[in-house]
């Protein structure tokens, strides 16, 4: 019997929701900045190097301050 206090009923099959925040979830921050910009197609090559040679740790902080100085 549904009366205005049954609270027993059973809602009808919605689909569940997945949006929200929930603990631990999403991507984790990085440890360092990014920036969107458009570049020169003849600088891309140079650009993905040095990407991945400062992500595997063969160039670090210093040696693209000194790269910034030379271009300066």
């Amino acid at each position: 019997m549904n009366t205005a206090k049954d609270t027993t009923r059973e809602l009808p099959n919605l689909p569940k929701k997945h949006g929200g925040w929930r603990e631990g979830g999403g991507r984790p921050k990085a440890d360092y900045e990014t920036k969107a910009m458009r570049v020169d197609v003849r600088l891309i090559e140079l650009i993905e190097t040095l990407k991945t040679k400062l992500k595997s740790g063969e160039i670090d902080e210093k040696t693209i301050e000194t790269l910034t100085e030379l271009v300066a």
